[in-house]
């Protein structure tokens, strides 16, 4: 019988990546993980080149695989995040088969409101970074704001839709690029105005957006652990693209 090829080993250098605005942002330098399957002691040498980089913090999105979760158990890895990609096809689908009841506007103030900051907070509800007590509620909030902020200045959106209600904003949803394909980031409905409608009519004004700018498909990211959300995402005709377990080791 012929011998079964060694697998190659991994570079453990080339497995981890620093990421500069995530260490620049909270103070600490903070690593990623960059191959979805590590057998345990490939996910070791990667831990301990981060920590001779000075990483605190390491993220390792990886297949949803026993083998994954067993090898970052074992080396202290927490699972924050089981999160998964839906995709929308648009081929076939027009502006005009998407109907829109509520107002929907555009944002165009160059900073957010207090109003819009408030819904992107809620927009974090399962957010890992919440989640997480490493980071902190302090740290949680100050993402988040910085994500609205960062959306309204279109840095890292290329749309900010609200409905306004009795004078005040009541749903938010930013649009960016991921993929080639237009990408829900942020998407929040005040408690008392859920169950309206305005989250499914703010997903629908992102389809007509992506529809009018020629793209073929649309995605977004929730958490599996948001039912849901994920139940809203499949009624809207998503489908799931992908599930990534996203760990965090502190080191």
């Amino acid at each position: 019988m012929p011998e079964k090829p060694k697998e190659s080993p991994v570079d453990a250098k080339r497995v981890l990546q620093v990421l500069d605005w995530d260490s620049h942002f909270f103070g600490f330098r903070v690593g990623r993980c960059n191959e979805p399957d590590l057998p345990q002691d490939a996910l070791g040498e990667g831990l301990q080149q981060a920590r001779s980089e000075g990483c605190r913090v390491v993220y390792w999105p990886a297949s949803n695989r026993k083998e994954n979760e067993v090898a970052a158990a074992a080396l202290g890895g927490k699972l924050m995040d089981q999160r998964r990609t839906y995709v929308r096809s648009l081929e076939g689908l027009s502006a005009a088969d998407l109907v829109v009841n509520w107002f929907i506007e555009s944002y165009r103030r160059s900073l957010p409101d207090a109003e819009l900051e408030e819904l992107a907070l809620q927009a974090g509800e399962y957010s890992r970074f919440r989640r997480d007590p490493g980071f902190g509620q302090e740290s949680f909030e100050r993402l988040y704001r910085a994500w609205i902020r960062n959306s309204v200045s279109r840095s890292i959106a290329e749309e900010v839709l609200f409905i306004e209600d009795f004078g005040l904003k009541r749903a938010l949803l930013t649009l960016g690029l991921q993929n080639g394909r237009p990408d829900i980031g942020l998407l929040a409905t005040q408690t008392e105005y859920r169950g309206r409608g305005m989250a499914a009519d703010l997903v629908r004004a992102s389809l007509i957006w992506a529809i009018n700018r020629d793209y073929q498909e649309a995605q977004v990211c929730t958490q599996a652990e948001n039912a849901g959300a994920c139940a809203f995402y499949e009624a809207m005709g998503y489908a799931v693209e992908r599930e990534e377990w996203i760990y965090h080791f502190w080191l």
